[in-house]
């Protein structure tokens, strides 16, 4: 029978090593690690060149107005134009007040109307002559430029103008004929008869004066007193003359009555 097994020996000491051996197989590649944590950003690398300009973009819509700038200083004045030419002189204008009474001319005489002086009426009217040979007269003008005169006729002083007095109506009113060629426009006239009590006083617009040429003659105020109707073709050229209006002549002379005098001024 086999005795019973005795106690282990003390290990032997350790052999040398032996050679090493020759290299494994390269084993099967493990899994991926997990991402490691992100490294510091690394230095900022030089700039590159510039690229090529991109194609032009679209024009943008025009935006607001701006406020209107501070004004600029003021520019060189410029070299001054040619003069045109002078225009068409323009319409008369009205008639100016009536200026101061100057000195005494060289003829020495005042004229009176029924005892006051011409200037001194209420309508002062100033001499421009007077006619005694071969029939005393004397003529005015107005402060409104209108002119009058005057005559002795039989002993009457009366309105220059006509004996008579022509109308196109036939019933002698409205305005008369009064041939041209005698007084003109600018004139107080007297037409008709004194001594029948037919004159009166007319007068002849200085500004747009009416001139018919052969008119017709409906009727006639006529040394006999009356009116006379009777149609008659006068040949020429007659003004259309209204009585006399004083607030437009500055007249206001009787057609008769009155009393000429003449008196020296030394």
């Amino acid at each position: 029978m086999t005795g019973a097994t005795g106690p282990t020996g003390a290990t032997g000491a350790i052999g040398p090593t032996g050679a090493t051996g020759a290299t494994g197989a390269t084993g099967a590649q493990g899994p991926i690690g997990l991402t490691g944590a992100a490294g510091p950003t690394g230095a900022t690398g030089a700039i590159g060149p510039t690229g090529a300009t991109g194609a032009q973009g679209p024009i943008g819509l025009t935006g607001a107005t701006g406020p209107t700038g501070a004004a600029g200083p003021q520019g060189v004045p410029g070299t001054p134009g040619t003069v045109g030419s002078i225009g068409p002189q323009g319409p008369v204008g009205p008639a100016g007040p009536q200026g101061a009474t100057g000195p005494a001319g060289g003829s020495k005489f005042i004229v009176k109307i029924n005892g006051t002086v011409s200037t001194a009426l209420t309508d002062p009217l100033y001499v421009m002559g007077v006619n005694v040979i071969p029939a005393q007269g004397v003529s005015f003008i107005s402060n409104k430029g209108y002119v009058a005169a005057l005559s002795q006729n039989s002993g009457i002083w009366e309105l220059s103008g006509s004996g008579t007095a022509g109308y196109t109506t036939n019933n002698c009113t409205g305005n008369a004929l009064y041939a041209t060629g005698s007084f003109g426009p600018g004139s107080v006239i007297g037409l008709g008869t004194v001594s029948t009590s037919s004159k009166q006083a007319y007068y002849i617009p200085s500004a747009g004066a009416t001139i018919v040429t052969n008119p017709t003659r409906n009727s006639v105020a006529n040394a006999s007193g009356t009116c006379t109707a009777g149609v008659t073709a006068l040949t020429g050229t007659y003004y259309s003359v209204p009585l006399n209006v004083p607030a437009t002549t500055g007249v206001s002379l009787a057609v008769s009555g009155q009393t000429v005098t003449y008196e020296y001024v030394p």
